[in-house]
């Protein structure tokens, strides 16, 4: 597929860990500045944002990541009645 490159699960992973909190402190980017900030094509970082709506501490849906990037800006966030949840998705780093 043109735009992805072959990787480990564990860089992926790493660059999803990252790119949440790099996201969520710069609210509103343009997908292909971020994408280019990231080192990503704008495919690989669509591909990776889709897969962040798997992507939390638990299975309920105000414990997953919620993500947006119609109309070509990116926002991810926090559920707002859950204001740990970055606290939590960050401790999956360490």
């Amino acid at each position: 597929m043109a735009g992805f490159t072959h990787e480990s699960a564990t860089a992926r992973l790493a660059r999803l860990l990252t790119m949440v909190p790099w996201l969520v402190n710069r609210q509103g980017i343009d997908l292909r500045q971020a994408a280019d900030d990231l080192g990503v094509s704008v495919e690989q970082l669509e591909a990776d944002l889709n897969l962040l709506f798997l992507c939390g501490y638990g299975q309920m849906p105000d414990e997953l990541i919620e993500a947006d990037w119609e109309e070509g800006r990116v926002f991810v966030g926090q559920r707002l009645d859950n204001p740990d949840f970055l606290d939590r998705v960050g401790q999956l780093a360490q």
